[in-house]
């Protein structure tokens, strides 16, 4: 639920309720330990071996579930298991990576006698193939880090343990866990919009001065912010900023998608119904909303000398803020050189602006 009444926005930015959330964000799987546990994993259901720890296989010696994984497809794709893990295979000195078509043609043509399969590996590190979920779980990491002292505690818990198993062969394709989809909605429980504090803190980083809100907010409001490390001079902090947009970029894992995933071409899941959510719930004043909005649509505008009391008093409510001076989408970046969206989010916003005029805020 997105927060958008400045009394929710008090209540969701309680540093007593970050106290509790930061357990929760510290004891996510950090990266690597995501990459070790899924790649083991997987390898032990490919061998057919729970113990099995070599890093490659005899392809004579897999059992006969797991030879039709490797190489298969269907109706001419390649599924998701060739796509979110590195697969390799070598044939009489020649090693070709399971990633194309074409690699996969020339996969048949191998003597099974004298084929090894090796260990595939998560995409990660790989600025092109990177599997997003290593993307959020660094960002999930840096945000806990990036908290103020005080909120970040010691506190185990255990809800957010990855489970025992990942992976399991069903129907003659690879499929994840009902216990792995539970963790997965267990993170997005974690993520905007889907999480109230973490959204409060998208929707507050609104880039003012403090000065231009000290006459129009609470003082309870005003403390929280400065509690949660919004800033005392600018409520805003860049680094909540970078780390909240890459969370939101999740589309899904492995087989699992991201509701509303496939709405979109360029948002990422979270970040679609982050503005679909505000879109449909928004319950204030749509003329004024529009008109900030407006403002925001194809390029960011600057904010005129005198109207910052006047943006002030709505963009708490909104999904907009100030970046470099300029009214500017939430999620989207600013140019230093050029005060504009980068190029490569100009589908992101377009597929915004969509949203705003389909719920009436643009026409």
């Amino acid at each position: 639920m997105v927060v958008t009444q400045q009394v929710s926005l008090t209540e969701a930015l309680d540093i007593e309720r970050f106290k509790e959330l930061a357990p929760k964000l510290a004891d996510l799987s950090d990266p690597d330990s995501f990459q070790e546990k899924t790649e083991s994993d997987l390898w032990q259901i490919i061998t057919g071996d729970a113990s099995y720890s070599d890093g490659s296989i005899e392809y004579g010696d897999l059992p006969d579930r797991s030879k039709a994984l490797i190489g298969y497809t269907a109706e001419g794709e390649i599924p998701w298991w060739l796509h979110s893990f590195s697969w390799s295979a070598t044939s009489h000195g020649e090693t070709i990576s399971l990633d194309s078509e074409d690699e996969l043609a020339k996969f048949e043509d191998f003597d099974p006698q004298h084929t090894t399969i090796h260990k595939p590996q998560l995409q990660a590190n790989t600025e092109d193939d990177e599997e997003e979920i290593v993307m959020v779980l660094e960002a999930f990491e840096d945000l806990y880090e990036a908290l103020p002292d005080d909120v970040r505690t010691e506190t185990e818990v255990s809800e957010t343990d990855l489970p025992g198993q990942v992976f399991e062969i069903e129907e003659g394709v690879i499929r994840t866990t009902e216990a792995f989809e539970e963790w997965l909605h267990t993170l997005l429980q974690l993520s905007p919009p889907l999480n109230d504090q973490l959204t409060a803190l998208l929707m507050a980083d609104v880039g003012l001065e403090r000065e231009a809100l000290q006459q129009i907010m609470s003082q309870t409001l005003l403390d929280r912010l400065d509690e949660v490390g919004l800033g005392k001079d600018r409520i805003s902090n860049g680094d909540y900023r970078e780390h909240l947009r890459k969370i939101m970029a999740l589309n899904g894992v492995f087989d699992l998608e991201v509701p509303q995933t496939s709405e979109y071409d360029e948002l990422g899941g979270l970040e679609g119904l982050f503005y679909q959510t505000w879109a449909q719930s928004f319950t204030g004043d749509a003329e004024s909303a529009a008109e900030w909005i407006e403002k925001a649509h194809d390029q960011p505008d600057d904010l005129e000398t005198g109207m910052q009391g006047a943006f002030a008093e709505s963009v708490f409510d909104l999904p907009v803020q100030l970046d470099r001076g300029m009214i500017s989408y939430a999620t989207l970046r600013v140019t230093k050189s050029h005060l504009r969206y980068y190029s490569s989010e100009f589908g992101k916003r377009d597929e915004i602006d969509e949203i705003m005029r389909m719920n009436g805020f643009l026409e």
